[in-house]
């Protein structure tokens, strides 16, 4: 279970937006030049090669061609101009919620509840049921067991433990914040800007002094912070977006990204960053002969992030997949303090 406090709809459409900006609500005025605009999803149900229904996320039904399988994918996403493509055999959601619901326990623990939608999930697009364009995540990816989600969530978030975010727009002032408290024995609680500032006052958009005041307040109201973030949102939708290694722990270094407590699977996270620009430095002055050695140093940051970062646990690069999305996604969606007053 998770508990949601201190969100009202501006400030949960602003911090969900960051991270997918397809999601950002428009005015009415806005609503024809997103019509024009190439990128979006294009949602496919077929019937054999007959298509019942196609609706771009853009431009509302639209008319296509036909369903000539996966590869005609990329084609009809040229055709209307879409980033993804999501194509469904007719009646495959009514049976993956039918298989989900048959093996879902409403009295086990919420993460096994997922854990069996992945496996009706991926039984629908092994069957060939359920197609994705691009395919971003790399098949023959093991299911994460339980133990690995445990995993997971101690690395990041031990139990009894807070962490929080500030981003700041470009003036400084505040944009988004977030903090997570998970209780020991009690529901993940989820905190939005409001009560965090109705409870300690206006964030200043000085990291310091800001961070003091929230890791103070969580630490005496919620639970001890394990990890924290202050940053431009600017910067780290940029960072979200980077495909050049290195740019992590460069923004880390410059100050740009300002993260205190920083917890162990952080540091490592940036070590194997750095490493990772490295190698590539590396590859631009030696050229062939670092070709020869790369595949070792490449695996032995892997080996040495295996157990101590997010990616190594789960056996995938998260951050890789969620930059892939970005790249293909909206732009960011600007916020200025002008919005407070709306």
């Amino acid at each position: 279970m998770i508990r949601f406090e201190g969100f009202d709809a501006k400030s949960w459409h602003r911090l969900v937006t960051i991270f997918a900006p397809g999601f950002a609500s428009r005015p009415p005025n806005a609503h024809a030049e997103r019509e024009r605009a190439p990128g979006g999803l294009l949602l496919v149900v077929f019937r054999g090669t007959s298509v019942v229904a196609a609706v771009h996320s853009h431009r509302g039904r639209c008319e296509i061609d036909g369903w000539r399988g996966a590869s005609s994918m990329q084609k009809l996403a040229e055709q209307t101009d879409a980033q993804f493509v999501i194509a469904v055999e007719d009646g495959a959601l009514e049976l993956l919620l039918d298989r989900w619901g048959a093996r879902v326990d409403l009295d086990e623990p919420s993460r096994e509840g997922w854990l069996l939608l992945v496996d009706a999930v991926r039984e629908i697009v092994d069957e060939r049921k359920i197609y994705f364009w691009p395919d971003l995540v790399p098949g023959g990816l093991p299911r994460p067991t339980r133990t690995v989600i445990d995993g997971a969530a101690d690395l990041v978030l031990p139990a009894g433990r807070a962490a929080y975010a500030i981003l700041v727009r470009d003036d400084s002032t505040l944009d988004a914040a977030i903090a997570i408290a998970r209780p020991v024995g009690a529901p993940f609680t989820v905190i939005g800007g409001e009560r965090i500032v109705g409870a300690i006052g206006a964030l200043e958009g000085n990291p310091r002094r800001d961070m003091q005041a929230v890791r103070a307040w969580l630490d005496r109201e919620l639970a001890p912070v394990h990890v924290g973030l202050h940053a431009k949102t600017s910067t780290i939708e940029a960072l979200l977006r980077a495909e050049q290694a290195g740019a992590w722990s460069r923004a880390f270094n410059e100050g740009q990204l300002v993260i205190d407590p920083s917890p162990p699977w952080v540091v490592a996270g940036l070590g194997a960053d750095v490493a990772r620009s490295a190698i590539v430095a590396a590859r631009g002055v030696l050229g062939t002969l670092m070709d020869r050695v790369a595949p070792a140093l490449e695996s032995a940051t892997r080996v040495a992030s295996a157990r101590a970062t997010l990616s190594g646990l789960l056996g995938l690069d998260v951050g890789s997949v969620v930059g892939s999305v970005l790249r293909r996604s909206s732009t960011p969606t600007p916020s200025s303090s002008e919005d407070e007053s709306d």
